[in-house]
């Protein structure tokens, strides 16, 4: 029955993976080239395509949370229960980097 849900899990966190790490690697290039100065066609698209890619990273993020969630019911529920605060606390982190 869970064999689905691993599965799915997993294509979902790979895809919320590749999109971080666009992300990540398109603001270092972009900064890097910013600090060099000059022309660079790759930096612009990069920075043109950037905020899309936050928004997408970001909401690929939501579907891994939710199958983890199916997967480990009780433990997951009860995780959540004593983390609370550090689970909040990333909201604010996520809404920062939206719209920084």
């Amino acid at each position: 029955m869970s064999t689905p849900y691993v599965a799915l899990l997993i294509v979902t966190f790979a895809l919320h993976a590749l999109l971080i790490s666009f992300v990540l690697a398109g603001t270092a290039y972009v900064a890097i080239r910013g600090l060099r100065g000059g022309e660079d066609p790759l930096a612009a698209a990069s920075r043109d395509w950037l905020p899309f890619a936050l928004g997408a990273a970001i909401t690929a993020g939501v579907a891994p949370l939710l199958f983890v969630q199916v997967l480990y019911q009780p433990r997951f529920y009860t995780a959540n229960l004593l983390l609370f605060v550090r689970w909040l606390a990333i909201v604010p982190a996520l809404i920062v980097g939206f719209y920084a």
